[in-house]
């Protein structure tokens, strides 16, 4: 149990202690409280800068608010930099950026939106953007939160997997075919 007190000594007219005035409270439930909204804090805090996927805060018109190290480590840029960018003007397709903001207005939220942005060095990367919105007591939009993953690779792999699929395709065509032509060929001379 944790107590707090307070007393105060009580005189009379010639400053004479006649008694003593206390009171005590018991604030053992407000300590504990305090106590896991720190641990909350700090697991948050903790996943936020240790997380690997990109992690971003933005104000309602896209201005990054706060990142973490992932997010610093992907798009190239140092802390203070990032604070003055916005992710629509990263975006390599301003409409695309456009859209991204109108639709997270209208639903609170959006997810895997897809999105090329640019890095530090003009390299362009292929993005899926998870956000939510977070509002204030009059339900307007404060800021957003969320994730951006760079698919970069995936999606090269997934086109180069595609053309590989094509060229097998064509071949098996182009073999049908020949194929056809011996058959029809061979039953003509017979």
């Amino acid at each position: 149990t944790i107590a707090w007190y307070n007393t105060t000594l009580l005189k009379d007219g010639s400053s004479r202690v006649i008694g003593v005035l206390g009171s005590g409270e018991d604030i053992t439930e407000r300590r504990q409280m305090e106590k896991a909204l720190l641990d909350s804090e700090e697991r948050y805090r903790s996943l936020f800068e240790n997380s690997k996927d990109a992690i971003c805060i933005v104000s309602r018109d896209l201005g990054v608010i706060d990142v973490n190290q992932a997010a610093l480590d992907l798009f190239g840029y140092s802390r203070e930099e990032m604070k003055g960018l916005d992710i629509q003007a990263s975006s390599v397709d301003r409409a695309q950026g456009k859209r991204f903001q109108k639709q997270i207005e209208q639903r609170g939220y959006v997810s895997d939106y897809e999105m090329k942005l640019r890095k530090r060095d003009n390299t362009e990367i292929d993005c899926l953007l998870t956000f939510t919105a977070r509002y204030d007591e009059s339900g307007k939009v404060t800021r957003l939160e969320g994730i951006i993953r760079d698919v970069t690779e995936q999606k090269r792999m997934q086109e180069n997997l595609l053309l590989y699929l094509r060229e097998i395709t064509r071949t098996q065509e182009e073999e049908r075919k020949r194929i056809a032509r011996e058959l029809h060929d061979g039953a003509v001379q017979n």
